[in-house]
């Protein structure tokens, strides 16, 4: 018979599963923006980290609405960018 090994609570409870959350945030551009894709990519990254970072700290932990925010988040940054596109274009055209 082969002696069991001696297992403290500590590490007992170490090794039971255990819930962890995690959000990840990734943002490819195409289309109309391909262009301008690194610094629009990387904008738009930013706020949806950002959109996670408010959820959380508010306790906000359902997944359906911290997507909703991270996807307002992605979507306004766009928005914005498109407007600041579109303006300095205007401005260059004279």
């Amino acid at each position: 018979m082969v002696d069991q090994p001696d297992v403290t609570q500590e590490e007992a409870r170490a090794a039971q599963p255990r819930i962890v959350e995690a959000v990840f945030a990734s943002a490819n551009v195409g289309g109309m923006m391909q262009g301008m894709k690194a610094p629009l990519a990387k904008l738009i990254e930013r706020a949806m980290s950002e959109a996670v970072e408010y959820a959380y700290s508010h306790g906000i932990t359902d997944p359906e609405q911290v997507r909703d925010l991270m996807q307002t988040a992605r979507k306004t940054i766009k928005e914005r960018y498109a407007k600041a596109v579109a303006e300095a274009t205007r401005n260059l055209a004279g």
